[in-house]
């Protein structure tokens, strides 16, 4: 099992955009951008209390449990 961040999915149901949310958490836009298209592998609790708060949810409402192995999306990148 792996966790697969669901704040771009949030943030497509409240219409918000990366500058946005953003601003709205105080965090950095590229941080912002990560975070909404998942690439993240860490994530820092404090962001993402941020990031939550902002978009009005509990943080475990931004992470969902997915089918995979933790490992195999660095495996992937490294064979590229």
């Amino acid at each position: 099992m792996r966790l697969r961040l669901r704040v771009g999915d949030v943030m497509r149901e409240r219409g918000l955009t990366v500058a946005q949310l953003a601003a709205m958490a105080g965090v950095a836009p590229n941080t912002a951008r990560a975070l909404s298209r998942g690439v993240n592998e860490r994530v820092d609790f404090v962001v993402l209390g941020k990031v939550a708060r902002a978009l009005g949810v509990r943080p475990l409402e931004l992470l969902e449990e997915v089918e995979g192995d933790l490992g195999k999306r660095k495996a992937t990148r490294e064979a590229a």
